[in-house]
């Protein structure tokens, strides 16, 4: 969820409490001559395992359904994901572009959380972590 202004933010069913109370936030980085926001990104862990990223910002598109990551973040990414994927006994198939490892949906545990994959944490530059669930990792 991503909530642009000071707030207050409330949420439904209605209640008292202000949203702003119970969120992180991060501020969006605007570079000049670009029509694209970044965030700070210190680094990305898979199941606790970090990967070393250069302190860069990280583009954020509303626009693209799945995310993209720079050539060298995506092959550390894919080796680190695979290595915890294994470890799971997720079962893969062929991959399709523009995916470097595709998992058999159909035959994935799903939980309460989505399916039965690694999670996925994103340190962002404000020190603060931003866990992409597992429903929200793979579809």
């Amino acid at each position: 969820m991503i909530f642009f202004g000071d707030g207050p933010y409330y949420l439904l069913p209605p209640t008292n409490l202000d949203g702003n109370s119970i969120i992180s936030y991060t501020p969006l980085i605007k570079k000049p001559k670009s029509p694209v926001h970044f965030i700070g990104l210190n680094s990305i862990s898979i199941d606790g395992n970090p990967i070393q990223i250069p302190t860069k910002p990280a583009k954020l598109s509303t626009v693209i359904p799945y995310t993209t990551l720079r050539t060298d973040i995506y092959k550390s990414f894919i080796k680190i994901f695979s290595k915890a994927s294994m470890g799971l006994r997720l079962p893969r198939t062929k991959t399709i572009a523009p995916f470097g490892l595709c998992f058999k949906a159909r035959v994935l545990e799903f939980t309460r959380v989505g399916f039965r994959v690694p999670q996925i944490d994103l340190e962002l530059g404000s020190g603060r972590n931003w866990t992409v669930f597992r429903a929200n990792s793979m579809q």
